[in-house]
Order: structure tokens, then sequence, then C-alpha cells
């Protein structure tokens, strides 16, 4: 918890405009999809993103949206980044995911 209001203070003189809520989300993204433990490669990168996230955009080009305001839904991006990391820590495959009864009502 110390560490989140030291990250929050200091990202403060460098994001100016932004909330705590998209830095949070920011560092959780980014130090999830850019840790090597968590994706073999590139292309695992890109199609978790297509499947989860429903965009062709990398990492980068996702954070660069949630700074700038574009994507004003900043929920259902923590809803997916939630469901993303418990997917990965539970070792489920991505056809896992795209059988599973939500992923049919997210794509009626």
């Amino acid at each position: 918890m110390q560490l989140k209001k030291e990250f929050i203070e200091l990202s403060k003189y460098f994001n100016k405009g932004t909330n705590e809520d998209k830095l949070l989300f920011i560092g959780m993204f980014l130090n999830f999809y850019l840790t090597e433990n968590n994706f073999k490669n590139q292309e695992e990168i890109e199609e978790n993103l297509k499947v989860y996230f429903k965009t062709d955009k990398t990492p980068i080009e996702i954070v660069t949206e949630v700074i700038n305001g574009q994507e004003l839904e900043l929920n259902y991006f923590l809803n997916k980044l939630f469901l993303v990391m418990t997917n990965k820590k539970e070792k489920k495959s991505i056809n896992e995911y795209k059988n599973s009864w939500s992923y049919f009502l997210e794509n009626l």
C-alpha cells in the first residue's frame, strides 16, 4: 500500500491531469503485458489483446488511449485486465475463455 502511495505521489509530477485509477491501470497493464514470464512472444500478446480487449492495438497504444482519455470506459479496461490476470494465474488458455459462457454473452 505504501508503494502505491509513493508511485501515485511521484507520478503526479509527470502525469498532470491523469487520475489515480488511470495510473493504477497503466502500471498494472504494462507490468502484466511486458513481463517476460507471462507470454512467450509478441504474437501471444497480440492474440490475448484481441480476445480479451477486442482490439488490434499494442499495449503501448492502449495505454496512450487511456492517458489521452480517448477511451472513457476505464471500468471496462480494469475488469478485462482483472479477468486476464485471473485466467493467466489459473493457467486457463485463451480457448477455454473463448468457450466460456461470459465470452459468448459478450459477443452476442
